[in-house]
């Protein structure tokens, strides 16, 4: 048997801080299961199918779509005009050298008070929960 072609599916998580705050102590592994909070351990994620077109077998194309939801979910401003969030361009080179050493990624951040946004990329198979199978494998 072939191994498994390292890819990423990603994974898009908006809502209310305090919905965070009461987070599940374990996943439900059940596949059918859909979660409402991003899980406590991100290899979790895998137990979801992501949507069709969250599944990449290039580095770049996992960035693209990271940056893309980014712009679409925009860190808040603080009064006095300091970064809320690290540099963006230093998270964007940190995020990419961890995917392509099969590490997941993931950005969390608030996008107005009480409101935070989750956007992960989650490496298949993956490095530390290997037992999980592959909720929609790539194209060939």
């Amino acid at each position: 048997m072939a191994a498994a072609v390292r890819h990423w599916h990603g994974y898009l998580w908006a809502g209310s801080s305090e919905a965070l705050r009461g987070r599940p102590s374990q996943l439900n592994l059940d596949p059918s299961f859909r979660p409402d909070r991003p899980p406590l351990q991100m290899g979790y994620y895998l137990n979801v199918r992501p949507e069709a077109d969250r599944t990449w077998t290039e580095v770049e194309d996992v960035m693209a779509w990271m940056i893309a939801t980014y712009e679409r979910h925009r860190p808040a401003t603080r009064e006095d005009g300091k970064q809320t969030w690290p540099d963006f361009e230093q998270r964007q080179e940190t995020t990419r050298d961890g995917l392509v050493n099969g590490v997941d990624g993931c950005w969390q951040y608030n996008t107005s008070p009480g409101s935070e946004v989750v956007i992960t990329a989650i490496c298949c198979p993956h490095s530390h929960l290997r037992t999980l199978s592959c909720p929609m494998p790539p194209r060939s």
